[in-house]
């Protein structure tokens, strides 16, 4: 999934995007790195969902935004 990404990445000649596989639960990144921050599937397939927000939302800046969609997506399904 990363090296595809990658792949993405270099045909699309994009300069300030990156694509880095780490543990969730421990990011290393420092505090307020971020002003977006995009999480697809991670909640569902992550030991401790809390420590993983937790470190998302460490990781993003003042008024950041996060973004899980596939969360949102598999709620809806599963709430009906």
């Amino acid at each position: 999934m990363i090296s595809g990404f990658q792949h993405t990445i270099s045909a699309a000649n994009w300069q300030r995007v990156n694509a880095t596989l780490m543990d969730s639960l421990d990011l290393k990144f420092n505090d307020n790195t971020f002003t977006t921050t995009i999480t697809n599937f991670s909640t569902t397939n992550v030991q401790d969902p809390p420590k993983m927000f937790a470190e998302v939302f460490r990781t993003l800046q003042p008024d950041g935004l996060a973004m899980f969609p596939m969360e949102a997506l598999y709620s809806s399904r599963h709430d009906t």
